[in-house]
């Protein structure tokens, strides 16, 4: 498997097209965005087209949101 890429706002138009992408070369993606049901959405595509990607609610001007994802993506891919 390739590296773990992480992504914000990925629940949005290009940056859900880069996960996909990036994806399909065997990358793990983590899919970060404000809105859980958004990240999650690009992340089950992910997941059911053969890749590997998490959705992860993340508020980039938070520190202790980034922390707590950080968190998330560590335990999920290592």
């Amino acid at each position: 498997m390739g590296k773990t890429i992480v992504l914000t706002g990925a629940g949005g138009v290009l940056c859900s097209t880069l996960a996909t992408a990036l994806a399909k070369e065997g990358h793990q993606v983590a899919v970060l965005d404000l809105k859980k049901e958004a990240a999650d959405k690009v992340a089950n595509e992910i997941n059911a087209s053969g890749g590997a990607a998490i959705g992860v609610l993340a508020n980039v001007l938070e520190k202790s949101s980034l922390e707590a994802a950080k968190k998330e993506v560590n335990e999920k891919f290592g």
